[in-house]
C-alpha cells in the first residue's frame, strides 16, 4: 500500500536576484581575473533579460545604464572568440534569404573585428554587439534600447520612438500606459481621455462556465 506525501510547492526562482547576486560577486575582486571577467559578461547580459524596468525611477534607470557601460569597458579587455565561449552564435543559416542576422553575418561581422583581437574599448565591443546573432545578446541589446528610451522620457517627456514619430512628422496616434494604485493598467490618449488595458486570454484556453 503506498502513502501519498504531500510536499510544499516550491517558490518561483527569482532570477534577477539570482543574476544580481553574480554580478555584485565577481565585482568584489579587486583583480577581475579572467574567469570572473567571462562571468560579469555573463550575468550582466542575463540580467538585463530578465529584470523590469517598467515602474523604474530616473535613479534607477541611470543605475542600469551605468551596469551597461561597465559590463562594455570589461568587455573590452576579451576577445571575440572569448565571447563566442559566453554566448555561442546561433546557428540558423537563412538570413540573407530573410534579410536579417544570422551565422554567417556575425561570423562575418567577427572575423572583420578579429577573431583572437582584443576590442581594446568599449565602443568596439557595442559595436559588434550589434552585428552578434545570439538570443540572449539581442534580449540585451533590446532591454539596453528600453532603458535609454524610458531615460529619454524622464528628461524631454518624450520615449525615443516618440521623438523620431515627431522628426519624421508622421501622424500616429499615441497612448500612454498607467497603472493606479490597485494594480489596473489603463491607457491615456493625448487629450487625456482614458481606457482600461485588457489583456487577451490566450487562445488554447477557455473559459470554464
Amino acid at each position: 500500500m503506498f502513502k501519498l506525501i504531500k510536499g510544499t510547492k516550491r517558490p518561483p526562482l527569482d532570477y534577477e536576484r539570482i543574476y544580481l547576486d553574480g554580478i555584485i560577486r565577481c565585482t568584489a575582486d579587486e583583480d577581475l581575473l579572467m574567469e570572473n571577467v567571462r562571468k560579469m559578461i555573463f550575468y550582466t547580459v542575463k540580467y538585463f533579460t530578465v529584470v523590469d524596468i517598467d515602474n523604474y525611477t530616473r535613479d534607477q534607470l541611470e543605475r542600469l545604464h551605468t551596469l551597461s557601460c561597465q559590463m562594455t569597458e570589461v568587455m573590452a579587455t576579451i576577445t571575440p572568440a572569448d565571447l563566442m565561449t559566453i554566448f555561442p552564435i546561433k546557428k540558423t543559416y537563412d538570413g540573407e534569404r530573410y534579410q536579417m542576422k544570422d551565422y554567417f553575418s556575425a561570423m562575418e561581422a567577427v572575423n572583420a573585428r578579429g577573431l583572437h583581437e582584443p576590442f581594446k574599448t568599449a565602443d568596439n565591443a557595442r559595436a559588434l554587439l550589434w552585428e552578434y546573432w545570439n538570443m540572449d545578446i539581442m534580449l540585451y541589446q533590446v532591454k539596453l534600447m528600453s532603458v535609454i528610451s524610458a531615460f529619454n522620457q524622464f528628461e524631454t517627456g518624450e520615449s525615443l520612438l516618440e521623438r523620431w514619430i515627431r522628426e519624421k512628422d508622421i501622424d500616429l496616434p499615441v497612448h500612454r500606459k498607467y497603472t493606479d494604485q490597485n494594480g489596473r493598467s489603463f491607457i491615456l490618449d493625448k487629450n487625456g481621455r482614458s481606457s482600461p488595458l485588457v489583456k487577451s486570454n490566450p487562445k488554447h484556453l477557455k473559459l470554464v462556465q
